[in-house]
């Protein structure tokens, strides 16, 4: 061989093939070593973070009695139609929780609150109307969420308000479309925002929302429990079914006034109700007289009516 061919042979890349068919065993355990590493990466295990929920403290779950029954409110009367009294409820829901918010949006902004998250380490994507999910921070979900609900509320075929007029087809799509996204806003405020609501005094006002919100959607099957699952350990430290409530009392609230948090929110304004000793018959007159005005239901239909 010449010292030509010794020199192609330097530079040649068939060198370092050829040698490794010379020594299979070094690429053989260079290969293993390969798959080893990968193997340890993928069963290398992140420390698990204990979530805190300070909402769950049996202090502030603690509710003073008072003559107002939530779980007893929600249920509707025979003579009612019951899309009025589920549109009643929701338009009520949604200004209440859309006022909560507003005493904590100062404090929700994307450096604090980057991702929208729930309890449970949920998190919850906004899905445009073509299905283009955006990825957003709380702030940005919750304020696409308020936008969304009013465009609802004041939409005509949605929520009539002029007599004789119906309501449309999809309402019931719609209104749990509007109660899914108003569940994420309450779940947001109790994981990102408690400890500033208690520090604001108004945690009560908060849970008194959420009871009425649970116990509306599920008297009327509104969502599916799955897509609450997230708040089912703060429905059993408040003992809303148990019959064991962490309460002082039964399953009595305490309320600024029912007007505020429990009457729907209207175009009209309506007289508030005393705090003292209202009993539920007096909310639920209450409710009727802050109707929307659509002409579905008449308030003469409650002269009578007691709850059971």
């Amino acid at each position: 061989m010449t010292m030509l061919d010794q020199l192609l042979q330097i530079l040649s890349p068939q060198k370092d093939y050829d040698r490794s068919r010379r020594n299979p065993s070094t690429s053989s355990s260079e290969h293993k070593f390969g798959k080893s590493k990968k193997k340890g990466k993928k069963n290398d295990k992140k420390p698990v973070i204990e979530e805190k929920k300070p909402y769950l403290e049996a202090e502030v779950c603690q509710q003073p009695s008072v003559a107002i029954d939530l779980s007893k409110i929600i249920h509707k009367p025979a003579d009612v139609d019951t899309k009025e009294w589920v549109a009643t409820h929701t338009i009520s829901l949604f200004h209440n929780a859309n006022l909560l918010y507003g005493t904590v949006s100062e404090f929700c902004t994307a450096e604090s609150c980057p991702i929208m998250q729930g309890p449970c380490q949920m998190q919850y994507t906004w899905v445009e109307e073509r299905g283009k999910k955006l990825k957003c921070t709380a702030p940005q979900y919750i304020d696409y969420v308020m936008t969304y609900c009013q465009k609802c509320v004041t939409n005509q075929e949605l929520f009539p308000t002029k007599y004789a007029q119906t309501f449309s087809d999809n309402f019931h799509t719609e209104i749990k479309k509007m109660l899914r996204f108003l569940f994420h806003v309450i779940s947001h405020m109790y994981y990102a925002h408690f400890a500033r609501i208690r520090q604001l005094d108004l945690h009560r006002y908060l849970n008194m929302v959420f009871r009425h919100f649970t116990y509306f959607v599920r008297e009327f099957s509104l969502l599916d429990r799955r897509e609450t699952f997230s708040l089912d350990d703060l429905v059993d430290m408040l003992g809303m079914y148990s019959g064991t409530p962490c309460s002082t009392a039964t399953g009595a609230e305490t309320a600024p006034t029912p007007h505020n948090l429990m009457a729907s929110s209207t175009r009209s304004a309506s007289p508030s109700v005393p705090q003292t000793a209202t009993s539920h018959f007096q909310v639920q007159q209450q409710l009727m007289h802050s109707t929307r005005g659509n002409g579905a239901t008449s308030v003469s239909l409650f002269q009578g009516w007691t709850s059971t």
